[in-house]
């Protein structure tokens, strides 16, 4: 390239950032989306698409804990003709930090190409920490899900006006995918995303002049779908201990399944399996059981990054938004599963939506969990709503009943059978009412937790496969079925154990057996057994 051409294409890249942009979001039609951000660095973004027009339609807002959604809608147009919708959502957190997600849904036959643009004023320097740079995601086909293509969040870019953080940021990537839709009834309907692709193309350019950097994300979108891209952006280090944040990133990629990467406005998605209706291989929704931020929590217990904190009270904020508000309202129910599995709909007639035992299990301690940490008094006994609501199945009948005591169905619903008993759920709703007896001294709760140990006992080594695992469930002719889980639920039998002698009850001699042989099985395949499993199998005495 000649010095001239070099020349002119710097110029033409500085005038397309630096080029002044109404400050009204509301304008009725206009060149570009500008959206204040008030007290903060960035004051604004700005969304672009050369050629191309936006026409505003509305605003709204919505209150959740600790936080606030503000939401732009507009038209995508090409002179008089739709190409597609975006939402605009700012999330502010109430330290003052700000979550963007971006959203464009493309009616057209073409791909869509915006920018996101972030300016950066006060700036001298800045470096970018990438999660690529911390590993390589190692991919593995599963036989309930196959291949997860998605990845991990692009990296922490950190701005700096000489020694002193003017701004810190984690740029998601951009994810395209396309709504699949089943309906059952008025009612019932099952939604599912089928990814297509996830990107990452984006440019930083630092003006040392004006002191000023721009961030350029580019949200493409393909033909007839969605593509949705997120940034949090803080005036403060979102990691003030590099540990922490290497930490988080190589967790992140090594457990990439189940980490938080593609973040909308109204929740992540995560891979299905694909025994999922409508049917795709690559199936994402937003699965209730990664949806819960307990993991934000016990992080930011130990370590008080701010990253950690914004997490938590984003996690807060999809649960609100999944709930239609209930979180906020103080009116914390029973959360339904949105997408149909395949195998319960044959085996039971059940769809879309129903209750998973398990994901409402971890949703509830999470809200309990972050109610206690951050002192919201109106979460910090959620845990009893979804404690009543399993008296009141054991109450109704909603149970598999032995010669001594019962088992609590793993599935809800109001147009299907009664399901069979996983051993990972039924375990974890024992525990779970322990907590709320410890928590509240209600005998109610004690009275089903020991119905459930009886019944778990009753079946007593019938639980044990010939190769010594255990059995994932129990049919309701008492027949066992299923590969179970390799950690899972031996975590859960210690933690039963740990459970019962904390309110006063001896071990229980057929948990003891189940977790002898479980670790038995686990020990003569070579499978690797987590760092914390293993402390509890130490204290409690099955190892040196």
């Amino acid at each position: 390239m000649t010095k001239l051409k070099l020349f002119i294409s710097i110029l033409l890249m500085l005038t397309f950032f630096i080029l002044p942009a109404s400050t009204n979001p509301a304008s009725k039609t206009t060149n570009e989306v500008s959206i204040p951000l008030s007290n903060s660095n960035p004051k604004s973004i700005s969304i672009k698409m050369p050629g191309k027009t936006f026409e505003f339609i509305k605003s709204t807002s919505f209150t959740h804990i600790k936080a606030k959604d503000k939401n732009y809608y507009y038209k995508i147009k090409d002179k008089n003709k739709i190409l597609a919708n975006l939402r605009v959502t700012i999330r502010a957190i109430d330290n003052g930090d700000k979550f963007i997600f971006t959203r464009i849904t493309n009616y057209s036959k073409q791909n869509i190409y915006t920018y996101l643009i972030i300016p950066l004023s006060n700036t001298t320097a800045y470096n970018l920490e990438k999660y690529s740079d911390r590993g390589k995601i190692i991919r593995q086909h599963d036989h309930v899900f196959g291949i997860d293509p998605t990845s991990h969040p692009i990296g922490v870019l950190n701005a700096y006006n000489k020694n002193q953080t003017v701004a810190s940021m984690m740029l998601g990537k951009n994810y395209i995918s396309k709504q699949l839709v089943k309906r059952y009834s008025k009612t019932r309907a099952s939604y599912v995303r089928e990814f297509l692709e996830e990107t990452d193309n984006y440019k930083i350019h630092l003006n040392s002049k004006t002191k000023s950097t721009f961030i350029n994300l580019n949200l493409k979108t393909q033909s007839n779908s969605i593509g949705e891209s997120w940034v949090l952006i803080s005036n403060q280090l979102l990691f003030k201990n590099k540990n922490n944040m290497d930490y988080w990133m190589k967790r992140s990629i090594e457990e990439y399944i189940s980490t938080h990467k593609w973040l909308t406005a109204d929740g992540p998605y995560f891979k299905l399996p694909w025994s999922i209706e409508p049917a795709t291989k690559m199936g994402f929704g937003r699965n209730l059981g990664y949806m819960q931020g307990d993991d934000f929590v016990s992080n930011y217990s130990f370590t008080k990054e701010r990253f950690f904190y914004n997490m938590i009270i984003n996690s807060l904020a999809d649960l609100d938004v999944f709930s239609h508000g209930e979180i906020r309202n103080n009116k914390v129910s029973v959360f339904q599963t949105e997408y149909t599995s395949t195998w319960l709909k044959r085996e039971y007639g059940i769809t879309a939506p129903y209750i998973d035992t398990r994901h409402n299990e971890f949703i509830a301690l999470f809200l309990k969990k972050a109610g206690t940490t951050l002192n919201i008094n109106n979460l910090k006994n959620a845990n009893l709503i979804y404690a009543d609501f399993l008296v009141k199945q054991a109450a109704i009948g909603n149970t598999i009943n032995l010669k001594s005591g019962y088992l609590i169905n793993d599935y809800f619903s109001t147009d299907g059978k009664k399901t069979h008993v996983s051993l990972n759920h039924v375990l974890g709703e024992m525990r779970f009412l322990l907590d709320a007896y410890k928590q509240t001294k209600n005998q109610k709760y004690l009275n089903v937790a020991m119905q459930i140990r009886k019944g778990v006992e009753s079946l007593g080594t019938k639980w044990l496969r010939k190769d010594g695992d255990t059995w994932y469930q129990v049919n309701r002719d008492l027949k066992f079925f299923g590969r179970d889980y390799k950690l899972l639920t031996l975590g859960d039998l210690l933690y039963s154990q740990k459970s019962w002698e904390e309110v006063g009850y001896k071990r229980s001699p057929v948990f003891d057996i189940l977790i002898k042989s479980k670790y038995k099985y686990l020990t003569n395949i070579n499978y690797p057994i987590k760092p914390n499993i293993l402390n509890e199998l130490k204290r409690q005495g099955f190892i040196q």
